[in-house]
C-alpha cells in the first residue's frame, strides 16, 4: 500500500465513548455521575454502594427514564456554569489544602460530592485531582471504569478480551515482560523477565494470605530464605505436579512438617520430617517397610519396622605398615580384609567410645595395629611396638569402650570363640 502523500479527511466518532444504560425509573441531571450496580444490572445515581462501578457522566437529563445516555470518556470538571459568573474556578474537594494533592485519589458517596478524606472501605474513587486551585478548590480528572477507577471499592478494573492468546502483552519493542492469556481453559499470566522481590519482602500464597516466602532480614548479619506454612495444617508437601490436587487426608499439625510423597500412591507413601515439639522430633516412613540410609549412593544401615540393621561394608587390603588401603575408615561397621601375607598390616581409626568394627578375614591372615599411637587393643599398645595377630577366615569384633581402649574378641568360622587376644611384639 503506497505512502500518504497528502491530507486525509476523517471525523472522529466521539458517540462511540456515549452509551446507553438501562435504568430502573432514573431521575437525573446533565452531569450526574452514574454508576453500574452489577447485582441488578442496571445503572444508579452513583452513591458509593460497595461493587458499584463508576461509568461516567449522564449527558442529559432525565425523569422516571428507563435508559441513560452515558459519557464513558476521562473528563476533567474544572467547576460548575453558574449565571453571573461562568465557569467557577474548580469544583470543591474536601480535604484538598495545597498543590501536594495533585494527582491524589478522589472519592465520592453522592453523585455530586467530592472527597479525599473518605478511603475505599467508605466510598468509590471516581478519580483524581488534576490540578489545586484554592483553598479546596480543584480541577478534578473523573475517570470511568476502564481508566484507572474502579468503582465503590476503590478498585480498579482493566477489562481484557476473552479466549485470546496475547490479551495484554507489556513489552518493549518485540521483548515481553508480561503476557496475560485470556485462551479458554488455559488462563494464565507469562511472566519472561526476571521478577525480584526485596527483602523482607513477602510473597503470599492462599486466599486469606495463608502461606508465604520470603528472604528474611531477621537475622541482620546472615539474611535467610524462609518459608512461612499455614498455622492450621503446619504442613509443607512436595509431590509430583500431577498430584498437586490430592488430598492428603492428614490431620493438622501443630509444628511446621515436611511430607516427601511417592508417585506410586502419593496419598499414604511417603516420608514426614521434622514436628519438633521442642524436646523431640520424627523422621516416618508412612506406607513402605524399609528405609535406607546411604552415603554416596552406598547403603549404610536400613531401617526396618522391628529395627535397623547395619548394612555398610569396606574392604581392606593389609600392607606393610597398615597404611593407604589397609587402613580402617572412621565409623565402618564391617570390614572385609584381604591379605597377601601374614605378616602385612590393617589398622584401627580414630573412634568415639560406642564404635563397633566387624572384621571378616580372607584366606590369609594379617596383623592388627592401630593408626592411633595412643590406642591400646586388650590393655596393650599397638601401633610402633606390638600388634595383634588375625588369623585366615576369622571374625573379629572390636568395641571401642574408653579413650585409647580397644576390646577385641574373635571367632572361628565355625562360630566358637577364640582365646584371649594378647598383642604380641612386632
Amino acid at each position: 500500500m503506497a505512502a500518504l502523500t497528502g491530507p486525509r479527511e476523517y471525523r472522529r466518532e466521539d458517540y462511540a465513548f456515549i452509551l446507553p444504560y438501562a435504568c430502573n425509573s432514573l431521575t437525573f441531571k446533565e452531569g450526574s455521575m452514574i454508576g453500574l450496580r452489577p447485582s441488578t444490572g442496571y445503572a444508579v445515581l452513583w452513591d458509593g454502594t460497595a461493587d458499584d462501578e463508576f461509568l461516567g457522566l449522564a449527558v442529559a437529563s432525565g425523569a422516571s427514564a428507563s435508559t441513560v445516555m452515558v459519557d464513558t470518556r476521562p473528563v476533567m470538571i474544572q467547576g460548575y456554569r453558574q449565571a453571573t459568573n461562568g465557569i467557577t474556578g474548580g469544583v470543591t474537594v474536601t480535604g484538598a489544602s495545597a498543590v501536594t494533592d495533585n494527582g491524589t485519589p478522589v472519592y465520592s458517596s453522592t453523585d455530586n460530592l467530592m472527597d479525599l478524606t473518605l478511603t475505599p472501605t467508605d466510598a468509590g474513587q471516581v478519580g483524581e485531582i488534576q490540578k489545586w486551585v484554592e483553598s479546596t478548590r480543584c480541577w478534578v480528572r473523573l475517570l470511568p471504569k476502564g481508566y484507572g477507577s474502579g468503582g465503590a471499592s476503590g478498585a480498579t478494573d482493566l477489562e481484557l478480551g476473552d479466549n485470546l492468546a496475547a490479551a495484554l502483552d507489556i513489552k518493549e519493542g518485540s521483548n515481553s515482560y508480561l503476557k496475560f492469556v485470556t485462551t479458554n481453559t488455559a488462563e494464565r499470566m507469562l511472566a519472561s523477565k526476571a521478577i525480584s522481590l526485596l527483602d523482607a519482602t513477602d510473597l503470599m500464597l492462599g486466599t486469606g494470605e495463608d502461606a508465604l516466602l520470603r528472604f528474611s532480614t531477621g537475622d541482620a548479619s546472615n539474611h535467610a530464605l524462609v518459608l512461612g506454612l499455614d498455622d492450621t495444617s503446619q504442613q509443607f508437601h512436595i509431590t509430583d505436579k500431577a498430584a498437586v490436587a490430592t488430598d492428603w487426608a492428614r490431620s493438622a499439625g501443630t509444628h511446621p512438617e515436611v511430607a516427601i510423597h511417592s508417585n506410586t500412591t502419593p496419598a499414604t507413601d511417603y516420608v514426614r520430617i521434622g514436628n519438633h515439639d521442642g524436646s523431640a522430633a520424627m523422621l516416618d516412613m508412612v506406607g513402605g517397610t524399609s528405609f535406607s540410609f546411604r552415603m554416596d549412593g552406598i547403603s549404610i544401615s536400613t531401617m526396618y519396622a522391628n529395627g535397623v540393621q547395619d548394612n555398610g561394608a569396606q574392604s581392606v587390603t593389609a600392607t606393610t605398615g597398615g597404611g593407604t588401603t589397609g587402613l580402617i575408615a572412621a565409623g565402618a561397621k564391617n570390614v572385609t580384609v584381604t591379605s597377601d601375607d601374614a605378616n602385612k598390616q590393617i589398622s584401627l581409626p580414630a573412634a568415639t567410645v560406642g564404635d563397633v568394627i566387624n572384621i571378616l578375614v580372607g584366606a590369609t591372615g594379617c596383623e592388627l595395629i592401630s593408626a592411633v599411637a595412643a590406642h591400646k587393643v586388650n590393655n596393650v599398645t599397638v601401633g610402633a611396638t606390638n600388634e595383634l595377630a588375625l588369623v585366615a577366615t576369622s571374625r573379629y569384633r572390636c568395641e571401642y569402650v574408653a579413650a585409647n581402649q580397644w576390646i577385641v574378641r574373635g571367632f572361628t568360622n565355625l562360630g566358637a570363640d577364640e582365646a584371649a587376644l594378647v598383642p604380641d611384639a612386632l
